[in-house]
């Protein structure tokens, strides 16, 4: 695993952590950093669209913005 993946997995953690929490926006955030380290990590690209979902924002839910 190289570190981008490392730290991929790390951001999606503390992303999940701010859904549970309902704060959608700063896991969307958390998820864009994610993906920019790691563009193939499947659970991240899960949780964004959980995120952009339940920001009623499906139509991007198959994007990292």
């Amino acid at each position: 695993m190289t570190d981008n993946m490392a730290l991929a997995r790390y951001y999606n953690n503390v992303a999940v952590g701010d859904l549970l929490e309902g704060e959608l926006e700063a896991a969307r955030e958390q998820l864009r950093v994610a993906l920019h380290l790691d563009a193939d990590y499947s659970d991240a690209w899960s949780n964004m669209g959980t995120v952009q979902r339940r920001l009623a924002r499906p139509d991007l839910a198959s994007t990292a913005t």
